[in-house]
């Protein structure tokens, strides 16, 4: 192949789009997704393929009423470019003084699904919201009233199946109750209602799975206030069918848990669904998993983390590592008196085996610091532990440890959010891009704020390097892309081979679009300023092109949405799909 035309303008910073912030590069400087005057607490966050949905409450002293605590929800893309002003969308002015748990979620198309309390029409019912990319209300600006009731209702989740059935569960009074949508927020069938006789179900988790199902898992309570708390969990086809043994599957019957403790469940490729928890008599981790039909895959009875009886453990995340679809735990390891605190993690087999030792692998040594709201997130080739520790009340920061599939430490730890503050309420996901996101609520910047920073696939700071696809109506599904890392070359690829056309140019704007056009679709902003302009005449099927991106930090975070167009003398020009280009850091 013969280059005809270089580059017409290669990146610069006079085209890098003015951004208000992104990911920080510096660990004193976390990119702060709230900074209204009250505080703003409980952050989550779910990933799409190409961005990030953070929702919190926030007890706005302007809302009406005043002080009470809003929903909001912010888009970021896999830059931390936040899609929406600062604060985010109000999703629900409500009046609650104080906050309960509530669910968020996404679905395949890039819709945030959140489920809350709500007091904002006839007394305390819990409310469905499904909000778009762009930030509209797709079910109204009061959503959908999921109950009507005067009973309790307390803690909504929500999951949304691959064919776009949504589930909501939360506890009513002594009950379990889960509802069932369409995508457009018609209730379907009617309400799922799960009780116990003599006693009292308390919802803990839900997940959507990869085989059009959900996995639901409680708190089962009998004797009161005081009685013993078992754990167990159950699944439904998205037509709303028990999958699994009637009353549940029991996952914890011996070792209560923790009052006021609802443990995550994590959902496997195949329908299952792992569980890791805490009990209290003795204080010590657990772990199961609960194949897709319904069977424990360790046995009867869970299996602990470590084999230490000398010490105590609590504060379990687990995540699934993609390759293997094996689990890796962190959770916090104690001395016996509890005075002392460090962070360990297992992985087990699918017998439920130990493969990091008798007790784990030892990531941060018992000290006189605090280690809690451990969040672990998967990564290619193991898991990423974050969590929040300091020396004292209010001098917390957040620290990462990456740890590999055979149980080495593949990057040591190091922090994430270095200014001593008040933090909690950590949550964690893997980014479009490869990296890792965390979130949480601290007083860094003199209030309770929502704050977010990426850790890279290599352990740094700032915005991570790496390409998005997009795809468009009629388009020729033939570019590729490769790079983004400040100092080095992007490399594309227009493959030829199918249209027999001779030439092929790759043109990048700074904005996106979806344009139709001759029965195709325009995937880059044409209006926008242009950053790269290639052409090639091919001598092969394969037209190949490279482009420097100056090593400029101001780059950072910049997107660069390039497309490919096939030429051929007095033929229609074929637009191919797009690649969006994240410049950062590997």
């Amino acid at each position: 192949m013969r280059p005809i035309l270089l580059p017409l303008l290669i990146l610069s910073a006079a085209f890098a789009p003015r951004l208000d912030a992104q990911f920080a590069k510096s660990a004193a400087a976390n990119l702060e997704l709230s900074d209204g005057a009250g505080a703003e607490v409980q952050v989550k966050l779910a990933a799409t393929a190409d961005a990030v949905y953070a929702s919190w409450y926030d007890s706005d002293p302007a809302g009406s009423p005043a002080f009470g605590y809003d929903v909001r929800l912010q888009r970021l893309d896999a830059a931390g470019n936040q899609a929406w002003p600062a604060g985010g969308v109000l999703v629900a002015d409500r009046g609650f003084s104080s906050t309960q748990d509530y669910g968020l979620a996404v679905d395949a198309g890039g819709d945030a699904y959140l489920a809350f309390r709500d007091d904002r029409q006839s007394g305390t019912q819990i409310t469905a919201a499904r909000i778009d990319a762009a930030g509209q209300a797709v079910w109204g600006a009061t959503g959908v009233q999921i109950t009507s009731t005067t009973d309790f209702v307390a803690a909504p989740k929500i999951a949304v199946t691959t064919t776009g059935t949504v589930f909501v569960a939360w506890t009513q009074s002594s009950t379990l109750r889960l509802r069932r949508l369409d995508g457009a927020g018609a209730f379907q069938g009617s309400e799922i209602v799960l009780s116990l006789g003599g006693g009292s179900l308390f919802l803990a988790d839900l997940g959507s799975t990869p085989n059009d199902t959900v996995v639901v898992s409680w708190i089962s309570q009998v004797g009161g206030f005081f009685g013993p708390r078992h754990l167990y969990a159950q699944s439904f086809s998205s037509t709303g069918t028990e999958l699994w043994t009637p009353g549940g599957v029991p996952l914890e019957t011996t070792n209560s848990l923790q009052i006021g403790n609802f443990p995550a469940l994590t959902v496997d490729a195949a329908g299952g669904a792992y569980f890791a928890w805490y009990g209290v008599g003795p204080l010590e981790c657990y772990v199961q998993h609960v194949l897709a039909n319904g069977t424990t895959a360790y046995g009867p009875a869970p299996v602990a983390v470590s084999t230490d009886v000398t010490r105590v453990r609590v504060g379990p995340s687990l995540a699934i590592e993609p390759s293997s679809g094996l689990p890796i735990v962190f959770w916090t390891e104690q001395n016996g008196t509890q005075s002392q605190a460090g962070l360990r993690a297992q992985r087990f087999d699918a017998t439920g085996a130990r493969l990091f030792g008798p007790e784990g692998l030892d990531l941060v040594p018992l000290s006189a610091n605090t280690v809690r709201s451990i969040t672990a997130v998967a990564t290619a080739g193991g898991a990423r532990g974050l969590w929040i520790g300091g020396p004292s009340f209010a001098n917390d920061q957040v620290s990462s440890v990456l740890v590999g599939n055979a149980g080495t430490v593949l990057q040591p730890p190091s922090v994430l959010a270095s200014t001593p503050s008040e933090k909690d309420d950590l949550a964690g996901t893997p980014g479009p891009l490869g990296d890792v996101i965390a979130a949480w609520h601290g007083t860094e910047s003199g209030d309770q704020g929502v704050h977010a920073q990426n850790v890279t696939v290599a352990g740094a700071l700032g915005p991570q390097a790496g390409v998005l696809p997009r795809t468009g109506a009629g388009n020729q599904e033939a570019y590729s892309a490769s790079g983004g890392a400040l100092g080095t070359l992007v490399s594309m690829e227009v493959d030829l081979g199918s249209s027999g056309y001779p030439f092929a140019l790759v043109l990048g704007y700074l904005h996106a679009a979806s344009i139709p056009f001759a029965g195709q679709t325009i995937l880059a902003d044409i209006t926008s300023a242009e950053v790269l302009h290639l052409a090639v005449q091919a001598g092969a099927p394969l037209a190949t092109f490279s482009a420097l991106v100056p090593n400029d930090p101001s780059l950072c975070g910049t997107v660069v949405r390039t497309q490919g167009v096939m030429l051929s003398p007095g033929q229609p020009f074929l637009l191919t799909n797009a690649r969006d280009i994240y410049l950062g850091v590997d």
